[in-house]
C-alpha cells in the first residue's frame, strides 16, 4: 500500500505577518497587497506550482 503526503497552505485574511521578520524581505508585499485580489491568486498558484493538494483560505 502506497502511502501519499498531502501538502496544503494555510492563509488567514489579514495583515499580520505569516512569518517572524517576514517584513524585512525585500520582495514581502502582505502590508500593502493584502486586500488585493491578485495577491492571493499568486500564493495559490505558487502553491500550485509547488504540487500543493489544498490552499486553505480562513
Amino acid at each position: 500500500m502506497d502511502k501519499q503526503m498531502h501538502l496544503t497552505g494555510f492563509m488567514i485574511y489579514c495583515p499580520a505577518p505569516h512569518m517572524i521578520m517576514s517584513w524585512v524581505y525585500p520582495r514581502e508585499k502582505i502590508r500593502h497587497q493584502w486586500t488585493e485580489v491578485e495577491y492571493w491568486v499568486e500564493i495559490a498558484q505558487t502553491l500550485e506550482r509547488g504540487k500543493f493538494d489544498l490552499f486553505f483560505f480562513a
